[in-house]
């Protein structure tokens, strides 16, 4: 398994040009300023298809079917 991993981050650098670790660089965070914007993120997220099957498949919700 550990080889696997080994040769996939070999995989990934050398395809993008990378160094280092596959996870390795800055975290990245913005601002959400607004709430329009927050609930636009939100419907994003939960459209996201995931390894999870319980939810609504991607596309079918829209913001004013939004819960909180």
């Amino acid at each position: 398994m550990q080889d696997t991993g080994r040769k996939y981050v070999r995989y990934i650098n050398k395809t993008y040009q990378r160094t280092g670790a596959l996870w390795q660089g800055r975290y990245k965070a913005g601002l959400i300023d607004s709430e329009a914007y927050l609930l636009k993120l939100y419907a994003l997220y939960r459209n996201e298809p995931g390894p999870s099957r319980n939810g609504p498949s991607p596309g079918r919700l829209s913001l004013v079917e939004l819960s909180f």
